[in-house]
């Protein structure tokens, strides 16, 4: 309700030459310094570069409100089948999937592959392709994120391209698709209604509710493919369920934060009560906060140590 005084605003960035918001997402949050939400123009585009065309103008900011209305029904695109189907294979290529044999039996690994649909990229050496599959298995896109090495199971760091390739892209970036527009959706999406009468457990990153998911297979583990955008994403479709969201640790908590004032939001604009679990930040050192654990990190480590 935007309407009460001391209402939180949240100030968007717009084109000059068009009027025109960047997307919903994209601004800072009056209270930064509490939730510490701000995604900056250049931040966004490098993250959907396909995007940016749109926006040839230079950028400026003014207040909207934080609680954004109902978006209006839009026809997104899906990725065509056959690109879907033929990653579908070569896991002994796939580093996240050989990372998942190295701590979990075959048929533990097997299960998670195929229940997320994991599938395997020829974009760069031993990378996946997590498929975010909407709630009528819509294929939304895919992202590739490269992991070099199957037995750390880390991102590469230090670089943003690797071969002269940015080491995060999506499938319809990859294959540019002219016009494409992504649909938000969760990673694991497909499961809310593949698997109606589950709880939900909603982690940050893809490989997070991988690991999770070997280890809660009663629960649903989505993932939102990042700590900011979650907004834009159809939680009504969680409507009816236990849904329990596990930010990944951070110095000062930030990540905590930032999803329990979006929680807030959520939970009005859809007559939800997601709960929002800080034990990660409660066992956390500083240094892992200083190293962002999630919940992978802490289940494997216990795993690990028996």
């Amino acid at each position: 309700d935007h309407g009460r005084r001391g209402a939180k605003t949240f100030t968007r960035y717009y084109d000059t030459r068009t009027g025109d918001y960047i997307s919903d997402e994209v601004g800072r949050c009056d209270h930064e310094v509490r939730c510490r939400y701000h995604l900056t123009p250049s931040e966004y585009f490098e993250r959907y570069p396909m995007l940016k065309e749109g926006h040839k103008g230079s950028v400026a900011a003014r207040p909207a409100p934080l609680v954004m209305p109902e978006p209006e029904p839009v026809s997104y695109p899906s990725i065509p089948f056959d690109v879907f189907r033929k990653t579908l294979k070569d896991h002994h290529k796939n580093n996240i999937y050989l990372f998942l044999r190295r701590h979990f039996t075959r048929e533990v690994a097997d299960k998670v592959a195929a229940r997320y649909y994991l599938g395997t990229s020829k974009y760069l050496p031993g990378a996946p392709v997590f498929w975010y599959i909407d709630s009528g298995f819509g294929i939304t896109t895919g992202k590739i994120i490269y992991y070099p090495d199957p037995l750390t199971g880390k991102r590469f760091r230090g670089a943003d391209k690797y071969h002269g390739k940015p080491v995060v892209n999506f499938v319809h970036a990859v294959l540019k698709i002219p016009g494409f527009k992504r649909k938000p959706c969760f990673f694991g999406e497909h499961l809310l209604t593949a698997e109606p009468a589950k709880p939900v457990m909603v982690v940050e990153s893809e490989k997070t509710a991988l690991i999770a998911s070997a280890f809660y297979p009663g629960l649903v583990v989505l993932a939102t493919g990042g700590m900011n955008g979650l907004q834009n994403l159809n939680w009504s479709l969680t409507r009816g369920r236990e849904v329990t969201l596990v930010p990944d640790t951070s110095t000062g908590d930030i990540a905590t934060k930032n999803w329990t004032e979006q929680a807030k939001l959520i939970n009005t604009r859809h007559n939800l009560s997601i709960k929002i679990s800080d034990r990660l930040d409660s066992i956390a050192t500083e240094k892992q906060k200083n190293e962002g654990w999630d919940l992978g990190d802490f289940l494997l480590r216990q795993k690990a140590e028996g």
